[in-house]
């Protein structure tokens, strides 16, 4: 469902890193320019893939016409595959998608992918049970069943689960309008911890799974407005749907790209380093950094502020910031590390541009500040080469 939204925003998001590989004036190479020519090909197959997609989707009336669609939406993940592909090797031949981008090569290509009308016929497909049938369901997600399980209905026990997820989904409408209404927000978290047993039994079997997901996109409206209300800042949101999402509606955000939400703070709360809680965690990943700056390569600078930011070895390509980035924020700060996209950059004093990891320095313990939410520090790392 989210693979084609996913693979054009890895290609928009992720350009001002990989414009660092080459100049934004710099003209491919002959043989770049053939890898170009094949990255439109799969474009259009797959623009093409969707379009014929959409149509069977939107005339979809029962379980047999929702078969009948299943073969046509796995073309459209074979085809984003190929997409994905393609632009693995504009990255490896050094070319620079931000340029691509600006000269209009790629805005032509991209621009041709009915990207968001696709997803939203997909989520109301999904919110609509898939009109009972497992095969689309399956196709849609990427998995596969038995026969048996193809030919399942629902136990009386699956029926019971599902109330109970509803009856937890339909205490987000109360608090979503309201800041800080903490009896409500208190009751849908007793509400959610009360279903999640239900959830994953719900998530063990094809069609079970297809109902749960019904569920989740019938309050996908209250879902994403908790979302863009930033969890009304309640620690005890934030800890199950962010700090610890493997649950039901935790891997939903997840789906649906709400992996930044800590990151969008972090630059802003580099004061946080230099409070005693910040200080202390900082100072306890003291002694494994002598290690980690031998094994890494990082330079002189102890990754606390931007301008003695991690140096990023010069053998580490653009495109593995990211993973280097993570991985040695999460050897210095093990289980505190939260994932960073990498999404925004900033410039420090010296002139040198920064990304940052994210460390998670917890909870204050009082309700009364901010509603208990989390509190987080960067880790900086630089980005551009001295």
């Amino acid at each position: 469902m989210n693979a084609a939204r996913n693979i054009c925003t890895s290609l928009l998001l992720g350009a001002s890193l990989l414009s660092l590989t080459c100049q934004a004036n710099e003209d491919p190479t002959p043989e770049q320019q053939v890898l170009i020519d094949h990255f439109h090909r799969p474009v259009y197959t797959l623009g093409e893939a969707m379009n014929t997609a959409r149509t069977a989707l939107q005339k979809i009336t029962d379980a047999a016409t929702a078969d009948a669609t299943a073969p046509l939406v796995s073309a459209v993940i074979q085809a984003e595959n190929a997409v994905s592909e393609a632009a693995a090797r504009l990255a490896e031949a050094g070319l620079s998608v931000s340029s691509l981008y600006q000269k209009g090569q790629l805005a032509k290509a991209i621009s041709s992918l009915p990207v968001a009308a696709y997803n939203a016929d997909i989520q109301a497909t999904l919110a609509n049970g898939c009109y009972g049938s497992v095969r689309l369901y399956l196709a849609i997600t990427g998995k596969s069943a038995t026969n048996e399980q193809l030919q399942a209905s629902l136990s009386e026990q699956d029926k019971a689960d599902l109330a109970t997820v509803e009856h937890a989904l339909s205490a987000i409408e109360a608090i979503c309008p309201v800041s800080h209404w903490r009896p409500l927000e208190d009751e849908f978290v007793k509400r959610f911890d009360a279903s999640r047993s239900a959830a994953a039994r719900l998530q063990q079997h094809p069609l079970t799974a297809m109902m749960l997901h019904s569920k989740l996109e019938k309050y996908a409206r209250w879902l994403q407005e908790l979302a863009n209300r930033e969890f009304l800042h309640n620690g005890d949101l934030e800890e199950r749907f962010l700090i610890h999402p493997q649950n039901y509606i935790g891997q939903w955000y997840e789906r649906r790209a709400f992996d930044d939400y800590f990151y969008r703070g972090a630059d802003a709360l580099n004061l946080n380093s230099a409070t005693p809680r910040g200080k202390a965690i900082w100072d306890a990943a003291e002694p494994r950094l002598a290690e980690l700056r031998k094994k890494y390569n990082l330079g002189t600078g102890d990754g606390r502020t931007r301008e003695t930011a991690f140096d990023i070895p010069a053998e580490i390509k653009p495109e593995e910031f990211k993973r280097f980035v993570n991985e040695v924020t999460k050897e210095l700060f093990g289980k505190r590390a939260l994932p960073s996209n990498l999404r925004w950059s900033s410039l420090g004093k010296n002139g040198r541009r920064v990304v940052h990891g994210i460390i998670l320095v917890g909870r204050p313990g009082n309700r009364n500040r901010d509603n208990d939410s989390h509190t987080i520090m960067p880790c900086y790392f630089n980005i551009e080469r001295k």
